[in-house]
């Protein structure tokens, strides 16, 4: 249905999700099943029992054998391998095929919305004041990071729709990898800098004015990329079109090995892209947090005290919201390193965490437009192209003037 040139996308999804809901009912009620298939097998004269078969016996320990129970129950044994896992198998392609490639849907089209608005705005406002202040810069880099991440997400649904067949060719396909994973760990590299800029400005507000500036930011934004394309080096290196069945082929990462490589990959870039920026984040707001608690050093004015509480604010909730929704993915991932045969449970959780770590992309704009006054009072001044009032406070030494 989903094929067709004019197929109705509202029409099929509501099959789908009717089609998964019943499959599910279907799945958690064996003991009915059970017995409608008894009642059909009597009214034909069908024979209808479960035949024994062989238990499986497993060596344990000192040699000692013993019974797998659960395979000594025929009933069992046909529930669990047969009932269930068919079921898992259906339910599981019905979500691949509509229901993912919606959310991913929705979730592309709020959050290039939400992040163009985003960028034109903080674009808008340096033309008003011809001057851009250090959150100006991180805010306007992880907007377009976003964006780019976001832009990867058609050909993700395209090749869902597909059941994983890849049509544009090996070097888009190497382009879409690459752009998703530098994606990931530029956000997080800029997220830490951002870190450390909060500890600056509110540690040390006037003894690294000197060093808190657009051009000293705009060169730790060029650092960054340069960092996050050097980490991601073995992506470049062996991402590919892969054979499958039908003639058909599909992009992925083909590591050597798989095996060794893959553990040893996973380890690498969770502690790259997710655990050391994490740890760096959290000891540095810590230590900002345990200064606000004990600092009797003189303060600086009032004014810019608020205004960087609110920048320092807003980092936190951004830093939160990025951890939050990456978190499920990579600890999904260290899991998987030690399970052989993925349940549907656990395909269903993968897939909700790559839908959070997307969503994380269209969240971003919203947290700007409910924590920072300044981006609200611009984004309204926005479609009329009025100026901002002369008088508002602005301090270009620190570069707070989100």
């Amino acid at each position: 249905m989903l094929q067709r040139k004019d197929a109705d996308i509202q029409k099929a999804v509501c099959l789908i999700q009717n089609a998964v809901q019943g499959l599910t009912t279907y799945r958690e009620d064996f003991t009915e099943v059970k017995r409608s298939a008894q009642a059909v097998a009597q009214k034909w004269g069908v024979r209808c029992e479960f035949t024994q078969v062989r238990a499986r016996r497993v060596r344990r320990h000192y040699d000692e054998l013993r019974e797998d129970e659960r395979l000594s129950d025929p009933e069992s044994n046909f529930r669990v391998n047969v009932f269930n896992a068919s079921l898992d198998i259906i339910i599981n392609q019905l979500l691949q095929s509509a229901i993912l490639p919606t959310i991913y849907g929705i979730i592309c089209f709020l959050g290039i919305l939400g992040n163009c608005t985003v960028i034109y705005t903080i674009l808008k406002k340096t033309k008003c004041r011809a001057k851009q202040t250090v959150p100006d810069i991180f805010v306007f880099n992880l907007s377009i990071v976003d964006l780019l991440f976001l832009l990867g997400m058609p050909f993700l649904i395209h090749q869902l729709l597909g059941n994983g067949a890849w049509h544009f060719g090996a070097t888009m396909c190497t382009v879409i990898t690459v752009l998703d994973s530098n994606s990931q760990i530029v956000s997080t590299y800029i997220l830490t800098t951002m870190t450390l800029d909060r500890y600056l400005a509110t540690v040390h507000p006037i003894r690294f004015n000197h060093v808190r500036t657009p051009c000293a930011a705009a060169l730790a934004i060029g650092l960054v990329w340069a960092l996050s394309l050097v980490t991601i080096i073995p992506v470049w290196m062996y991402v590919g079109l892969m054979p499958l069945p039908g003639g058909l082929v599909g992009c992925a990462l083909l590591l050597p090995n798989p095996a060794t490589t893959t553990y040893w990959f996973t380890l690498y870039q969770f502690f790259l892209a997710f655990a050391l920026p994490l740890a760096i984040i959290c000891l540095v707001f810590f230590k900002i947090l345990h200064h606000m608690a004990t600092s009797v050093a003189p303060l600086p004015p009032r004014s810019l005290r608020v205004r960087t509480r609110k920048v320092t604010r807003m980092a936190v909730a951004i830093c939160l919201a990025f951890f939050t929704c990456w978190a499920p993915y990579y600890i999904l991932q260290l899991v998987h390193l030690g399970v052989q045969k993925p349940s549907a449970a656990f395909a269903y959780a993968y897939n909700i965490a790559i839908s959070m770590g997307y969503a994380n992309s269209c969240i971003n704009p919203f947290l700007y437009l409910t924590l920072s006054e300044t981006f609200k009072r611009h984004l309204r001044l926005v479609p009329g192209g009025a100026q901002p009032p002369a008088s508002q406070p602005h301090n270009e030494a620190t570069g707070d003037g989100l």
